[in-house]
């Protein structure tokens, strides 16, 4: 008589496990964007009426989800510790890093304002490979986290992980997001000559479709991936 109550129990459960709400409640524990909601945002709705609350989730899930399939331009590789920077660095003066500087780095440093020299924290950041052509502005739009770096942080990048760069000038290059002046362009690091980089600014709005069998690196500050 045991034997069958436990049966039944378990078969319960099975279906409970089997239930689309007790799914929809799981796959919001998996994604919730902790990352992208304050601690007051998040206090707030924990002090918010039972009722209000209810009627909020009735709301927003009352109408299937509209969305578009995003095509899938990276794979990603692995993550990267990226050390602390004081800010101070500029590409401009980082001739003992790199062979060859884009002049237009020069001009930059120029015309920074103070407010882009920002010291960073210890942190993380992802390493991508291009899986299927596109624009910068595909590639990047992909993400959905913070893609920008610092000019500071990509010296310390290639200081730190020059294992990560080819070691003749026939590797490809590498590219990072950056803004200054609330002006968006790509840095793209690459091969010289043995063990030397030479480093390019490139617009972010380029058209020209980088060809993914060339496995290009993209770098960016770690993303919470689903």
């Amino acid at each position: 008589m045991m034997a069958k109550k436990t049966s039944k129990i378990a078969t319960q459960k099975k279906k409970i496990l089997l239930n689309p709400e007790y799914e929809l409640i799981q796959r919001i524990q998996t994604n919730f964007p902790r990352e992208l909601i304050s601690a007051e945002t998040i206090q707030a709705w924990n002090e918010c009426p039972g009722a209000f609350l209810k009627e909020s989730l009735a709301t927003f899930f009352s109408q299937p989800p509209v969305f578009q399939k995003q095509e899938k331009f990276l794979t990603f590789l692995f993550s990267l510790d990226l050390s602390e920077t004081d800010g101070s660095a500029t590409i401009a003066d980082a001739i003992d890093v790199f062979e060859h500087i884009d002049p237009c780095f020069e001009k930059l440093k120029a015309d920074l304002e103070i407010s882009n020299y920002c010291a960073t924290p210890k942190m993380k950041v992802d390493v991508f490979e291009s899986c299927a052509d596109g624009t910068f502005i595909d590639i990047f739009g992909s993400f959905k986290g913070n893609i920008f770096v610092t000019e500071a942080q990509i010296i310390t990048f290639v200081k730190d992980h020059r294992d990560q760069f080819g070691i003749s000038e026939n590797e490809h290059a590498t590219f990072f997001a950056c803004k200054a002046n609330e002006e968006y362009f790509v840095i793209c690091v690459r091969p010289e000559s043995v063990g030397n980089f030479g480093i390019y600014r490139l617009p972010f709005k380029h058209t020209y479709k980088w060809h993914a069998g060339f496995k290009r690196h993209f770098i960016v500050p770690h993303q919470f991936l689903i």
